[in-house]
């Protein structure tokens, strides 16, 4: 399928690009908790196992659009103007990402133009992320402009040499907020909430959360989750406004926010 604003989507060549991946390196079992260590080819089947594989094709894929649209929408930030930046955080193989970019460029928000930063403290993670970049530009001529950083102090150093106040900044958490909620006594959050910080001072920005259906245990999970990430966010001197969230009942894990800095 292409979209005829502008060319291919990355939905329609994520699933091949998986399995040219798999071929090359191979794959092994992983846990849904992916640790730091985590090897290249548990990555892979980590991938495999929770964003490729689902008796409902892109099932993932298309829950997370849905909820980015539904966000941009009701949050009304302004991406006609300025540059747009997506600021992918836990990224993992980087779904949210291709989300991302599939939508400013199926919308032809600014040109379609955006810049993506992907944070994962899995090394592999971001290895099997730059094996899809590469595979999305070489073989699908894709625009993708990805870069990961696995190492926080590393990314934190860049993004303190950078000007974002041009910046409509678009914070995606897909999948990751369950698995950071009790890391280290609240330190992932906290670290998370910096990086954010540090972005400002911008034209906009807005965080987007999401995971999967699932039973309502799992749903109160992600609703915790989401309270920690706000409060580490306060914490860090920076608001949540007109704040959505999933209803507890409907197994729908969501929620998103206006952020803006204090003082």
């Amino acid at each position: 399928m292409n979209d005829s604003r502008n060319g291919m989507l990355i939905r329609d060549q994520y699933i091949q690009a998986f399995d040219a991946i798999k071929g090359k390196y191979g794959e092994e079992t992983s846990e849904w908790r992916i640790g730091r260590n985590v090897s290249l080819k548990q990555a892979i089947g980590y991938t495999g196992q929770y964003v490729i594989r689902h008796k409902k094709k892109h099932f993932r894929y298309d829950y997370y659009r849905r909820k980015l649209g539904e966000a941009m929408y009701n949050l009304h930030p302004n991406p006609m103007s300025g540059s747009i930046l997506c600021m992918d955080m836990g990224c993992g193989p980087s779904l949210f990402s291709w989300v991302v970019q599939d939508y400013i460029s199926s919308h032809l928000m600014n040109n379609g133009s955006i810049g993506i930063i992907g944070y994962d403290h899995a090394e592999k993670m971001i290895q099997l992320s730059e094996e899809f970049r590469g595979y999305f530009i070489n073989k699908c001529d894709i625009k993708y402009d990805w870069r990961g950083y696995w190492e926080i102090d590393h990314l934190k150093h860049n993004l303190e040499r950078r000007d974002f106040s041009e910046h409509n900044i678009i914070v995606t958490l897909g999948y990751v907020l369950i698995q950071i909620k009790d890391k280290d006594n609240g330190r992932v959050m906290r670290e998370f909430s910096e990086v954010i910080r540090s972005l400002y001072p911008v034209k906009s920005c807005i965080v987007v959360a999401v995971d999967a259906f699932s039973d309502f245990q799992w749903c109160q999970e992600f609703r915790d989750g989401w309270k920690r990430f706000q409060k580490a966010l306060c914490d860090a001197g920076v608001n949540c406004e007109s704040e959505r969230c999933g209803s507890q009942y409907s197994y729908d894990s969501y929620a998103y926010a206006r952020l803006d800095r204090r003082g």
